[in-house]
């Protein structure tokens, strides 16, 4: 790493000041966009909008890898409606009230078709098997519970999990919670329509950098 400073303190909130997390928000949302210019951190892109995938390929060319895809608990197609920014999704996946808020026929209409694949079988061609990540960032407009069963915990974790939880779909929101929970993860907070988990040995697997 050129500078760990950063990612020392992230570690270090977490493990001595789980219960001021909330507080300390606002400044690690501001350093998380500095992550990968100051500490060299690469990752694994995964974008189903063609649109962003474009975009975002140029800008981040040097990851361990950039996947166009969605991602589910099987592989299949769905469809995808482009809307514009954070109101773009899939159709299978978006509930009734979010569409009907966000979405029109003609947006509808005119979805793409999208290869939607599981979280395992794109770690396993990236990453390969027994992969850690520091930072696990899943925001996919509803689908995130989709997303987490099709990870197979054995063979990858993560020190900070972040989850979307919008109003639109609370059973859908304690799910991810029971899941996460049941996979070796510790709830620390919802805050600004987002969960926050962190791994049960993060103590031990950042113990060198803690002390």
């Amino acid at each position: 790493m050129k500078n760990c400073s950063m990612f020392m303190d992230l570690i270090k909130y977490v493990a001595e000041h789980t219960w001021k997390w909330g507080d300390w928000m606002e400044e690690f949302s501001a350093i998380r966009t500095s992550f990968t210019k100051a500490l060299d951190w690469k990752g694994v892109l995964v974008e189903a909008s063609p649109t962003n995938y474009a975009k975002m390929i140029k800008k981040r060319p040097n990851e361990i890898a950039n996947v166009n895809a969605g991602i589910c608990s099987e592989e299949k197609d769905l469809h995808w409606v482009e809307a514009g920014g954070a109101i773009n999704g899939f159709l299978e996946f978006a509930p009734e009230t979010f569409q009907q808020t966000w979405w029109n026929e003609e947006k509808i209409k005119n979805a793409k078709v999208i290869k939607c694949r599981t979280l395992k079988n794109v770690l396993n061609e990236t990453v390969g098997d027994h992969f850690h990540f520091d930072f696990f960032s899943l925001d996919i407009e509803g689908a995130e519970y989709d997303a987490l069963m099709s990870i197979d915990f054995s063979l990858v974790s993560f020190g900070v999990i972040f989850v979307e939880s919008d109003e639109h779909n609370p059973l859908k929101n304690m799910a991810v919670r029971t899941l996460l929970t049941s996979a070796g993860y510790t709830f620390i907070k919802d805050h600004n329509r987002s969960y926050w988990f962190v791994n049960n040995d993060f103590g031990l697997i950042y113990e060198d950098l803690i002390h």
